[in-house]
């Protein structure tokens, strides 16, 4: 008898199909204790570092992400997170540059204007 085999005699469904709630505790419990190891890969995560993530959200708008990095933001919810926190702190720096660039335009168009005016009266 195969592993999957063994696995799914344990379980014992209910009249309505679905396992009991033991076998789906037994089951939350060993994806929990899978996805707690360095699932999927044996080598280890991760492949960038927090200042090649922060880079490559830095970027993200001007040019489209590495191939490896999009695998990794798929298979790793770390690394997910962080290039999430990363990508959100560079839309803010973007946004704030913005507001300052229009600032600066509203405060000399503001200082000509009153200029110009202060010179016809």
């Amino acid at each position: 008898m195969g592993m999957e085999e063994e696995m799914w005699s344990k379980v014992k469904p209910r009249s309505n199909g679905r396992p009991s709630q033991e076998a789906e505790e037994r089951f939350f419990k060993a994806g929990a204790e899978i996805f707690a190891t360095n699932f999927p890969t044996p080598e280890g995560w991760p492949w960038f570092d927090s200042a090649n993530l922060k880079a490559a959200a830095y970027r993200s708008h001007r040019e489209p992400l590495p191939d490896d990095l999009v695998d990794e933001l798929t298979w790793c919810s770390e690394t997910f997170v962080e290039y999430g926190k990363y990508l959100r702190e560079a839309r803010f720096v973007r946004r704030v540059r913005f507001v300052a660039v229009c600032l600066v335009v509203a405060i000399g168009l503001g200082v000509a204007l009153s200029w110009y005016s202060g010179r016809l009266g």
